[in-house]
This record gives structure tokens, C-alpha cells and sequence, in this order.
């Protein structure tokens, strides 16, 4: 009774007011869910069903622009700038190419022409997202004057008219043409962004054109890709759809007035049935709802004989003792009673349907729609990203079919917050703690967020370093769900589609890494993504950058780690890792997809080993918008740090001689950051490289030692050692007496008590005062140099000491009652790469440069306050990350524009230079993700 070829799918829409000021992560909330079910066991039937959208566009000040009137074919841009309007979708066929004529005219025939109602082509496709599940992937082209194009932005459907539309010429306009609607995402939020749309402006259908000839030619510019289904779209921007059962055809109920009714008539049967407009002048205060009833205008369609049956439709047209004619179509009641009312009545009015045809109405409603709105339900209280656990309200339980899903307490987020500590205290190991963590995540995005921000000192250790060490080493045993991207060698050519897999739109900032040289554990293979999914837990925890907006992607390129191809648990490739020309076509083919798919996001290149970072990096920093952490941004963190001890310590700036235990890939980036800083103070190249000295497993980095040196390492080779080659730590302290030794070698212990005291000696010798400069920074703990306590020992607590892993406090006695507290920096990556991505993904810079990494280290230097300076630290308190972020972000975006790589409008900022940093650091902190509070939320859900 139903045939497949005509499945219809019903969507349930709250017509509540939606504002550009109600962050999107809100009004997710708000908007309806549909199990993406029934759209995908109908196209699993036939590929031609019928599926059917209602969408809106959350606009700014929707009441003080009067809208269209009903009559008017054309919609000016300038009417639709400031307001609210309901767009639907009536129809959209699946089509296979080439389209015949006869195709496009029974789809045309299917639909009632009337005013204000247009005939589009694009490409559509059905996915699992908890919002729209019909998006448009490629802009419509659209039968009418000024034609709207549709395409996805975030979880809404955006638009934009062109400035002309010359036919029957295909025009395609200007790139500089301009947004003539804005964006729905409100101005501080991190999703907000400026999209250019490709609208592709046609002939009107009806001046007699071979509608199969146009299809076809349109087709072949929308070639669908994989994943993708060719369609036609019928829109109207009046309309709101009601749907007859699946057999039956559509009826199309569109606004209508006398000057329109005659032009509204069709050969094929339908009913128009009037709704109010919004008043010409309506201010701001106005209600959603339209006190002054307006009488509805019937269509000429409808025949005389139908008059008499009148008082009949009106009483099925009440909804709730209010008649329909009093219900503004944007006011904030429920369209679906609305449709109801509307269905009932034109069914009556309709010759041929009798109570057999209601009653299928019926039917089909309870059967499909309210199946579908208990699975919502469910879904919501599943989806980490919508669900809130017990902070929904009672109305938003009531709402969202949420009642009796949920336990009677109704808490706050801090409450929640709460009991996960208590959780995370009961845990004996830090995996176990780490795990609870990730059953949070992946539940609660929003509370796992707040936890961490606010417990960050405490739960950093176990998000990331060290605790990510141990998780990486045992990822395959531990693994319970996908959370990242994983693109293997193996399906090299599918690299766009698996990109176009991920299910959060548009991404913003993504950390790749092959595994190779994970920490100071080696080449853990596929089990290195650990550290992407940590490392972009700190983005959002340190910068806000929203946790929707970032990729973890792992690219397994096999292992040479003969444990891991030894166990049978082992998730990735078993094979050893493919050859470096192998992996570079590998890489270069993944690089020029995320460019594609992805063209705005930032790449952070994450523990690659030495020689393909420092290859990868040169290949791709001035074409895509990337960099490496482990170079620039430990180079960055220690060269902010390396500021505030050189003005501790007491030796001028041109006398420090610094040491690095370590010549990879960090150890390598972090010196040449330090070249510069010392070439900005005046010094020559050669005369700053010449205050490095580099030690490897072989010892001192020399051009006579004998051996094959790499590449990256002879920058700082040193020519002056008169041919004597020094082998040991102890031997290169003794030699050049530094006032800094540097450790990046990820070997626990290798700086001993005689090495330590020996550069303390050093330091004494050249003068009084002064004190060693001492940065064990290798990850994780278990590979730290040494500890911060024989630091203070061994120094006798002059030492000024960061680490790369978090330390304790330190209390020494200085007699029987008195005593001194030491307090640790720790050099964590976290205080550079969080605001650094978020500059650039601000600033819209095209690449990131060397200034904008250099600018990130002064700006973290410059973001101690007061206190933190009293107390002799070098870095800012872990609890102050988030505004050390915006600090540096904001400096990284002043940097992107010097170098003339931002895409922001010049306009912009000169508003920003009017008001100084405070304009420019209140732009930024309003689009960053701050997760939700119950007693924020409780007011505007």
C-alpha cells in the first residue's frame, strides 16, 4: 500500500524565534532530532524517493523588517537582511544522471506551480548528524529571478542571493560577491565564519526551455561525488509542507492574497490556505505571535462547491480553541499542530478522500512520527555533544521525549563536576583514571570540559603528558571506541572520502602524526594516536578552540616495533613501516586532500621522527596553513622561558653559553628559536650560533667527528674544537663551562649530580650571584633528565629549573624550625600551541610563520602577572593557561597580519588599532568555547 518509490519522511519543527545571538551549541538543543532510519531504509528500497525538509535561517533582529509580501515573486536581499524566515523544502528527488525531459516534467507535475515557489538542482546527501539529516552539499541552482543557493554551514542551512541573474545564460557571480545574509552562528562564537558560495544562476523553466537539456547541463557541473546523490529541490520561501500519505501526492500550502490567487491555480489538484503576515512596521517588542486574526483568502483551485463545507475545515483548522488564521507562521507554537490542522482541513475540502484517507493520515503520524521522536529522545541523552546528563530541565525533558530516560534529580554542572572527582579519586592507577576520563568524554562532551578546565593542575597529568605515555604503549589493549581518523597507506586513494567520513563539519584544527617517534617511547605505530586525541583535548581546554572543530587523525604507515607486530591486539598495519620516498607520496597526497576537504583548517604535525618533521615541515609551511609543535612549539615554550631566567639569573644576555643534551628534531628547533632571539638583540648569525653547543649519543656535534651527520644537525656544528672530540656530558661541561644546559634526549637520569654541580660551578666561577640555568624538558616523566628535588639539592636551590613534565613543590629545612619552598616551572608545549592554533585559525592566516612562532614566545614571556613574578617563575601558573592563550592568540594574530598572511579585513582591524588590545582580546574571547553552565543554560535553552 505503501510503495517505496513515494516514501515520504516527516520532520517535526519548533518555529521558535531563533537569534544570531544564541550560541549554536545552544540551539542544537533547540531544533528537533530524526533518526536518520527512515531516510536511509528508503533509499535502501529505491534511490528515487521523495524526501521532504523544513529548515530555518536564525538571522539577526527578526522583528524589525517587515516581511515580503506574499504576492512578491522576487526577494530582495534587503528584506531578508535583518529577519526571521521560515524556508522550506518541498520536495527533492534522488536522480541519476543523464536526466531525461520526461523526468524532470512528472517531478514537475508532482508539485503545484505557484508563486514564490522555485525548481532547483544540487547534490544532496543523507547522514547520521542528531540535526538535518537532508544536507545540501553543493550550492542549488534555482528557477526564479534572484535565486537563492543552499548550502551547508555547521548544522544549519545558509544562504545567499547573487546581486543579478542575467538568463538564460548560466552566470556564475563575482567572487568578491558579498554576504547579503549573514552567517547563523552569533558573532562570538568559534564556528563563526565567513563562507564564499559558488551560485550557479539559470533560466526560468517556465519560458519554455527543454527542462531534460537544462537538467542535463547542470548535472554534469554538479557531478555528485562518492557519498553524494544528484537531486531536484522544489523551494518556496512562503510554503509550510504538509504532506499526505505516501501514496497520495503533495499538497502545497502556500501564503496567498487576491492579487495572487489567480496565478496560484495549477492543473494539478491542490488547496491554498491563507497565513497571517507580520505587520509592515513591527517593532522590536512585538509579540511572537500576531494578535490582529486575519481571515483566510481561498484559492481559486479550490472549487465553488466546496463553500458550503467552510465551517467544517475551520472547526478541524482550531488547534488548542484558536483558529488557524490566528497563527503567525514564525511565531514561537508548534508548526506541527499547524500542519495538522491544515492537513485535516484540505482534506476535507478534497474531492475523492474519504475517512479511509484520514485514517491512513493518522496511522501513518503515530506509526512513523512518534517512533521517530522517541528515538530522538534517546539519541540526545547519547550524543556527548547534546547531552547535558542530569542538567536538563524539566520542560527540556518533557520536550525532547527525555521523561523517565533520566533519574528525578535535576543538578548543576558543578554538582556533575562533583561526583566525576570523587570518581577519579576512587581510581588506583592513572590509567584507570584515564580511562574514567574517556568514558566522561564520550558521554558529556560539555562536563568532561569543565572538568578538566577546572581541575586542569590536577587532570592535565592525566589527559596528557605523562599519563598519554602509558595509554599510547598499551592503546590497542585499551581500545573501546573510535575517537580519530584513522588513514591507513592501504587506502591511500580513498583519502578524500575518509576525510569527508568525519562526522563534525568543518573542522578547524587537526594533529596528524605517524607514529614514528611518539614521546621518548619510539615507534609505537597506529598506537601513537593517543597523542592527537590528547593533545587536541588541550586546544580546547587551554584555548577554547570548540572541541567540534577538532580532527585527531593517525596515519599508519606500518611499525617497525617488533612487539607490536607481535601482538595479536594490534590494531594497525602489520608490516614494517613503508620506505621514506614511499611515505612522502603518502603524505603528499593526504596534505593536498586536507587542503581540498578541508581548506581552513590548521595542520599541527605531531611526533614525527627528526628527519621527516624537519622535511615535512619545509615542504609544506608556505603553501599550507600548518606547523610543527615539536619544533616551533617547543622551541617557542623553552625560548618564553629561556626570557624570564636569563633576567633571573644574573648573567648578561651576551655572556650565556648554553649546552643542549639532545640533537633531534626539539632539541634542533629549540636552538635555532634561541638563534633568533639573540640576532633580535643585536648579535650576528654567526656570533648567536656560536653560543650553542650541541651533544648527541656520538657526544659533541663536531664536522670532524668522523661520522654521516644528519642533515638538520649541521647548522650547529661546531668547527672550533681543534680537532679533540669530546664523548661525554661531563667532558663538554668541562669544556665550554655553560651557564644553561637544555635536555631533550628522553633518557631518565642522564643529567647526573656531576654534571649538575659541575655547571653550578661554572656559573659561580664566572661571577657572584648568578645562578644556573637548568630545563630537563624530555616527556614523560619516565624519560625526565632528572628530578626537580636533586635539582634543588645539587644546586643547594639556586637553580632556575622548568621541566617538560610536571614536578612538586620542593621544601628544604634551614634549621630546626625554618624552612624554604621551591616551587618547579614546568615548560609544557600547552602554554604555546593553544593560542598559537588559535591565532591562526582567527586570523584566517593563509600560513604560519616564522614571526607568528617568535611572537608566541615574547607573548608568553609578557603574561606573568604580578604575583607569578614575586614568586621568581618563568611561566604563568597552569591555571592561568586560558589567558596566557588569548594573550599569545592575540599577538599571533597582530604577527599573521605584519606578515600580510591574515584574510581578516583590513576594516576590522582598524576598528581594533581605535581601541587597542582590549578590543581585539574581547574579539577573541568571545569566540572561544566555554562549556555550558546549568544555571546559564536554564535561561536560554
Amino acid at each position: 500500500e505503501y510503495p517505496s518509490s513515494h516514501f515520504f519522511a516527516f520532520l517535526r519543527v519548533s518555529s521558535r524565534r531563533l537569534f544570531s545571538a544564541t550560541p549554536p551549541h545552544q540551539l542544537r538543543h533547540s531544533l528537533p532530532t530524526l533518526p536518520s532510519t527512515s531516510y536511509e531504509s528508503a533509499l535502501s528500497r529505491d534511490k528515487n524517493c521523495p524526501l521532504a525538509i523544513t529548515a530555518f535561517w536564525p538571522l539577526q533582529k527578526p522583528s524589525l523588517v517587515p516581511r515580503p509580501s506574499p504576492a512578491s515573486v522576487v526577494v530582495r536581499p534587503a528584506q531578508l537582511a535583518s529577519s526571521c524566515r521560515l524556508y522550506t523544502l518541498l520536495a527533492a528527488r534522488a536522480l541519476s544522471p543523464p536526466v531525461s525531459e520526461l523526468d524532470a516534467r512528472r517531478f514537475l507535475r508532482t508539485i503545484p506551480q505557484v508563486p514564490g515557489t522555485h525548481l532547483g538542482i544540487g547534490s544532496f546527501r543523507i547522514t547520521r548528524r542528531p540535526s538535518f539529516h537532508l544536507l545540501l552539499q553543493r550550492p542549488i541552482w534555482a528557477s526564479s529571478p534572484s535565486p537563492p543557493a543552499l548550502s551547508v554551514h555547521a548544522d544549519f542551512v545558509s544562504c545567499s542571493w547573487p546581486e543579478t541573474s542575467r538568463a538564460p545564460k548560466l552566470v556564475r557571480p563575482s567572487p568578491t560577491t558579498p554576504w547579503l545574509i549573514p552567517p547563523p552562528m552569533y558573532p562570538g562564537h568559534p564556528m563563526h565564519r565567513h563562507h564564499k558560495l559558488s551560485t550557479w544562476v539559470g533560466p526560468r523553466l517556465r519560458r519554455g526551455l527543454s527542462h531534460g537539456f537544462l537538467i542535463n547541463r547542470l548535472s554534469r557541473r554538479f557531478a555528485a561525488s562518492r557519498g553524494e546523490q544528484l537531486g531536484l529541490f522544489f523551494l518556496s520561501t512562503t510554503a509550510i509542507l504538509s504532506a499526505l500519505p505516501p501514496h497520495r501526492r503533495f499538497l502545497h500550502f502556500a501564503s496567498a492574497s487576491p492579487t495572487s490567487s489567480a496565478s496560484s491555480a495549477s492543473s494539478t489538484p491542490s488547496t491554498s490556505v491563507a497565513l497571517p503576515m507580520a505587520s509592515a512596521q513591527q517593532s522590536p517588542d512585538s509579540s511572537d505571535v500576531d494578535s490582529t486574526p486575519r481571515s483566510a483568502s481561498p484559492s481559486s483551485s479550490v472549487a465553488s462547491g466546496r463553500s458550503s463545507r467552510t465551517s467544517v475545515s475551520n472547526k478541524r483548522m482550531s488547534v488548542s480553541g484558536r483558529r488557524l488564521t490566528d497563527f503567525n507562521p514564525m511565531s514561537s507554537v508548534d508548526v506541527f499542530a499547524i500542519e495538522e490542522a491544515m492537513k485535516m482541513a484540505a482534506l476535507d475540502q478534497h474531492r475523492g478522500y474519504t475517512q479511509r484517507h484520514i485514517a491512513e493520515v493518522k496511522q501513518h503520524r503515530d506509526t512513523e512520527y512518534l517512533e521517530h521522536s522517541k528515538a530522538a529522545g534517546y539519541q540526545v541523552i547519547h550524543e556527548p555533544l547534546w547531552n547535558k546528563g542530569l542538567s536538563f530541565t524539566p520542560e527540556e525533558r518533557v520536550s525532547k521525549n527525555l521523561t523517565g530516560l533520566l533519574p528525578h534529580a535535576m543538578e548543576s554542572l558543578q554538582t556533575q563536576c562533583a561526583r566525576a572527582m570523587k570518581m577519579i579519586d576512587t581510581r588506583q592507577t592513572n590509567i584507570d583514571k584515564y580511562l574514567y576520563l574517556s568514558s566522561v568524554k564520550g558521554q558529556n562532551t560539555d562536563l568532561f570540559y569543565r572538568l578538566l578546565m577546572d581541575n586542569i593542575r590536577d587532570l592535565m597529568p592525566l589527559v596528557y603528558t605523562p599519563t598519554i605515555g602509558d595509554v599510547c604503549l598499551q592503546y590497542s589493549t585499551l581500545y573501546t571506541r573510535p575517537e580519530a581518523l584513522y588513514i591507513s597507506i592501504k587506502q591511500r586513494k580513498s583519502i578524500r572520502t575518509m576525510l569527508r567520513n568525519w562526522p563534525c563539519p568543518n573542522p578547524e584544527i587537526c594533529v596528524v602524526t605517524d607514529g614514528s617517534r611518539i614521546l621518548g617511547l619510539g615507534d609505537l605505530g597506529i598506537n601513537g594516536v593517543g597523542i592527537s586525541i590528547g593533545k587536541l583535548a588541550l586546544y580546547t581546554a587551554a584555548a577554547g578552540i570548540h572541541p567540534e572543530k577538532t580532527l585527531p587523525i593517525v596515519l599508519d604507515c606500518g611499525t617497525d616495533n617488533a612487539t607490536n607486530l607481535k601482538d595479536p591486539l594490534y590494531l594497525g598495519l602489520r608490516q614494517k613501516r613503508v620506505p621514506m620516498s614511499v611515505q612522502q607520496e603518502f603524505m603528499d597526497e593526504f596534505m593536498e586532500a586536507v587542503k581540498e576537504v578541508y581548506p581552513d583548517m590548521v595542520v599541527q604535525f605531531e611526533d614525527f621522527e627528526s628527519e621527516k618533521a624537519f622535511n615535512y615541515l619545509d615542504r609544506y609551511r608556505n603553501t599550507h596553513r600548518c606547523f610543527n609543535d615539536d619544533i616551533q612549539g617547543t622551541g617557542a615554550v623553552v625560548l618564553a622561558g629561556y626570557m624570564g631566567a636569563v633576567n633571573l639569573s644574573g648573567v648578561p644576555v651576551e655572556e650565556h653559553r648554553l649546552v643542549f643534551m639532545g640533537a633531534g628534531s626539539a632539541g634542533v628547533g629549540v636552538a635555532k628559536q634561541l638563534v633568533e632571539y639573540y640576532t633580535r638583540r643585536g648579535l650576528s648569525e654567526a656570533e648567536a650560533r656560536g653560543k650553542f653547543w650541541l651533544v648527541d649519543t656520538k657526544g659533541l656535534v663536531t664536522k670532524d667527528r668522523g661520522d654521516k651527520l644528519a642533515e638538520h644537525k649541521k647548522y650547529f656544528a661546531r668547527t672550533d674544537n681543534n680537532g679533540h672530540q669530546f664523548r661525554t656530558l661531563e667532558e663538554v661541561i668541562e669544556y665550554v663551562k655553560p651557564s644553561a644546559l637544555v635536555g631533550l634526549t628522553a633518557t631518565f637520569g642522564v643529567f647526573t649530580e656531576s654534571v649538575v654541580r659541575a655547571l653550578k660551578a661554572s656559573v659561580v666561577a664566572s661571577g657572584p650571584n648568578r645562578r644556573p640555568i637548568l630545563f630537563p624538558l624530555s616527556n614523560p616523566l619516565t624519560k625526565a633528565e632528572c628530578t626537580f628535588e636533586q635539582a634543588v639539592q645539587w644546586t643547594g636551590g639556586s637553580v632556575i629549573f622548568a621541566s617538560g613534565s610536571p614536578f612538586h613543590s620542593v621544601t628544604v629545612k634551614t634549621g630546626e624550625a625554618g624552612s624554604i619552598t621551591y616551587h618547579p616551572n614546568q615548560g609544557n608545549n600547552v602554554y604555546v600551541f593553544p593560542g598559537l592554533g588559535l591565532g591562526a585559525i582567527l586570523s584566517k592566516a593563509s600560513r604560519v610563520t616564522d614571526e607568528m612562532v617568535y611572537t608566541a614566545a615574547e607573548a608568553l614571556s609578557g603574561s606573568l602577572n604580578a604575583d607569578e613574578i614575586h614568586k621568581g617563575l618563568i611561566y604563568p601558573r597552569i591555571e592561568r593557561v586560558r589567558d596566557a592563550s588569548v594573550i599569545v592568540a592575540r599577538e599571533v594574530m597582530k604577527a599573521a597580519r605584519r606578515d600580510g598572511v591574515s584574510g581578516l579585513p583590513e576594516s576590522m582591524w582598524n576598528e581594533w588599532e581605535e581601541w587597542g588590545d582590549v578590543a581585539l582580546t574581547a574579539y577573541i574571547k568571545q569566540r572561544i568555547y566555554d562549556p555550558m553552565c546549568f544555571s546559564e543554560a536554564k535561561g536560554r535553552l
